[in-house]
């Protein structure tokens, strides 16, 4: 099982290359839009979509003051891992906006060591501009 809350994504290595197992909670999606007004509260437009027009996503574990629009209820997919996945990566925003998910396993299996990895990619998304937060963690199924 796979869970999230905001913009923290899960990626597992495939045979294919990687694949994503979670989805982005962003206000604008019309699930979330409807969820957020459904309790009074508003998606307003600056930058991009915001709840309140503060927060950029509709989903956090923090955030008390906009509570109960932005909630800390996760979205979770089950599955079964196969001998084909090798590696997973949960990481925030701050990797996501500059990286894909495919580079992302590329450089993970590039090196030997879950940690080396994980900094690698934070060095990488740092040096492809990423102004974010750059949380990664990297987990070895093997």
């Amino acid at each position: 099982m796979a869970a999230n809350v905001g913009d923290v994504r899960v990626v597992i290595g495939t045979a294919q290359g990687a694949r994503v197992l979670t989805l982005d909670h962003k206000p604008h999606l019309p699930e979330e839009r409807a969820r957020i007004e459904a309790l009074g509260g508003r998606v307003i437009y600056s930058d991009v979509p915001r709840v309140q027009g503060e927060l950029a996503i509709s989903r956090a574990l923090g955030d008390a003051h906009l509570k109960p629009y932005v909630t800390a209820e996760p979205w979770a997919v089950e599955g079964i891992l196969g001998k084909e996945n090798d590696y997973v990566v949960l990481a925030c925003d701050g990797v996501w906006d500059v990286l894909e998910p495919e580079e992302v396993l590329t450089l993970t299996r590039d090196v030997s060591c879950p940690q080396k990895a994980a900094e690698l990619i934070q060095v990488r998304a740092i040096e492809k501009g990423s102004t974010d937060n750059i949380t990664v963690i990297v987990v070895d199924l093997s």
